[in-house]
């Protein structure tokens, strides 16, 4: 959102004055919600290891692979984090989980020593590039590829409440309607799997819609891409499996996108300052 505001600012320049209000009241909701807020009602953040898993992933797959190459010095390093067998036996080509949830990972260690592990993952990776761009496809293949890979899944939804101690559990309110809302999830996960749940092809129907609107009303109009793509980058960065969930306000962006792709705006200047 911060980025998005900056962007508008920056293609609007001559109305900043009106743009810095809601890039200000932006920071500001930021700071109390993730600050006092959440301290009030004991939300703890991820760690930040959370975000390590395609740097995990491309490990993982050049281990597997044959024409692999570690030194002696970064089996080593790695070893500090996780012996090397059990990482190479816990890689998964579309999910980072067992990896990161597995027992033998020192999450602790890992969290005190990200730049060191950083440094250990960018040395493999230079020596190893182009296995590493493969375990990096692989791993986000749910973000720009529209078919399913061989070995693939995708997780398309979730179904159950998973155990807690807060004592929710699963009590529709129509039993019909729930289990027609099922069977139709369960159809379309099973024959129209790619058509529906993998996000790949929506995100190539907002390029499409977002290129006629730049052809119809000039590069302004990449202003209403801008979150959707930004969303895009932060998944191709550092998605950890294929789920649906991940990519979901693509999904809802597109229809606006496509809408607003058929008009034609004209940009009023009969205002050149505002007070």
């Amino acid at each position: 959102m911060l980025v998005s505001l900056i962007a508008l600012g920056l293609m609007h320049l001559k109305y900043w004055r009106a743009i810095v209000a809601p890039i200000v009241v932006t920071l500001v909701t930021y700071i109390v919600i993730t600050g006092p807020v959440f301290s009030a009602l004991d939300v703890n953040p991820a760690q930040s290891i959370e975000s390590l898993s395609i740097p995990h992933q491309q490990i993982g797959y050049i281990l597997n692979d044959e024409n692999g190459t570690l030194t002696d010095q970064q089996a080593a390093e790695l070893d500090y984090y996780m012996p090397v067998d059990a990482w190479k036996e816990a890689y998964h080509p579309f999910l980072s989980d067992h990896i990161k949830f597995h027992p033998e990972l020192d999450r602790d260690r890992l969290a005190d020593d990200i730049p060191g592990y950083i440094g250990t993952w960018a040395g493999i990776v230079g020596n190893n590039f182009g296995l590493a761009v493969e375990g990096y496809l692989y791993q986000t293949s749910i973000v720009w590829q529209i078919h399913e890979p061989n070995r693939a899944y995708t997780a398309a939804f979730a179904s159950q409440v998973m155990d807690n101690p807060h004592g929710l559990e699963m009590s529709p309110l129509s039993e019909r309607v729930h289990h027609g809302l099922m069977d139709y999830l369960t159809f379309t996960d099973e024959q129209l799997l790619e058509l529906i749940w993998r996000p790949a092809l929506f995100i190539l129907l907002i390029l499409l819609a977002t290129s006629a609107g730049v052809i119809k009303n000039g590069v302004r109009f990449l202003l209403i891409s801008t979150p959707v793509i930004l969303n895009w980058g932060t998944m191709l960065a550092a998605i950890p499996a294929q789920d649906f969930r991940y990519m979901l306000p693509n999904v809802f962006i597109l229809f606006v996108i496509a809408l607003l792709a058929f008009g034609k705006f004209k940009l009023e200047n009969k205002h050149e300052d505002l007070h």
